[in-house]
């Protein structure tokens, strides 16, 4: 269902992120802007306000399943959509063995003008989103923090906009359980816990998309990668809060290994260990101040994201 920001930092600059979100509040300078779940939006700066309404989740009347019992993955995956969708916003933390440190985040409003979020890879990349504008920093891209403007007409800067606010709605990890096979544990002090046996190629299309590369940062082989796949399978443990709402997620793809894929082996073969956090709470992001920031767009139109120095968007 949920995949924090991964960030490709290679010739051109990409972002692929799976998740949800909402509830929210965001501060750039002595502008705030606010989105709660249920809530509304304000903006101090222009003094407007728009008026959202998330529905309220509820607990599943159907019977608690028995220990080895097993469910088909459209009925487990639904209850999750529907009470992860009515709440809107979390927090995250996710270690990944090919990681050295954990990955952290938190997440509001997706897919909506009032979306905000933010994330922290330590040693990799750090992210804001707020307003229509994402801030970026990374050594890849220097010392300040990268602003890309929602008024850009730099292609590289349009592409990276438009991955984070197609991407960070969709729930990945919910379509491969949909055609899992799921059968539940038991419950557990963390919450009700479910194994889910997933078809790897699910799994493939999952992580790798159109703006995944290979090590050497080229187009990845998708068909070749997915032929190596078949019959083959990945797990999930998935621990559930009361409200049908994911507390903890692990995955296992090291099944895989060995495979020789076209996509960075990092990208396919991991184990991780995602913990969720603070549902329905408000999220605050706050924009870096100017001074340590600088222009995507210089930056693109010195090649700094793989076009030539100079190019500009035909708009």
């Amino acid at each position: 269902m949920v995949q924090l920001v991964r960030p490709l930092l290679a010739g051109s600059l990409a972002l692929a992120l799976a998740g949800c979100g909402g509830g929210a509040t965001t501060s750039a300078g002595s502008t705030s802007n606010t989105a709660s779940a249920g809530g509304s939006t304000t903006s101090a700066a222009s003094s407007t306000s728009t008026s959202t309404t998330a529905a309220t989740s509820s607990t599943s009347t159907a019977p608690a399943p028995t220990a080895g019992q097993q469910i088909a993955g459209t009925d487990f995956a639904a209850p999750i959509r529907t009470a992860v969708n009515a709440v809107k916003s979390y927090s995250i933390e996710e270690r990944r063995s090919t990681d050295p440190a954990p990955s952290t985040g938190s997440v509001s409003a997706f897919g909506t003008d009032a979306m905000v979020f933010q994330m922290e890879m330590p040693g990799v990349m750090s992210m804001r989103y707020l307003d229509g504008n994402a801030y970026v920093r990374s050594p890849d891209l220097g010392p300040k923090w990268v602003k890309f403007r929602k008024d850009s007409t730099q292609p590289e800067v349009q592409q990276m906009l438009a991955s984070v606010t197609s991407d960070i709605g969709e729930n990945h990890d919910l379509e491969v359980w949909e055609n899992s096979q799921v059968t539940f544990v038991g419950a557990e002090p963390v919450g009700a816990h479910y194994k889910v046996v997933a078809p790897a190629d699910r799994f493939y299309d999952s992580v790798i998309d159109e703006e995944s590369t290979t090590e050497n940062g080229e187009e990845v082989n998708t068909s070749a990668d997915k032929a190596k796949l078949t019959g083959r399978t990945v797990t999930y443990d998935v621990w559930l809060d009361g409200q049908q709402r994911p507390a903890r997620i692990k995955l296992d793809s090291t099944s895989l290994s060995g495979l020789k894929f076209s996509a960075m082996t990092e990208d396919v073969v991991f184990r991780s260990t995602t913990t969720f956090s603070k549902w329905g709470e408000p999220v605050t992001v706050q924009a870096p101040p100017a001074a340590q920031t600088t222009d995507a767009d210089e930056l693109a139109a010195d090649g700094a994201f793989g076009s030539d120095p100079g190019e500009t968007s035909a708009a």
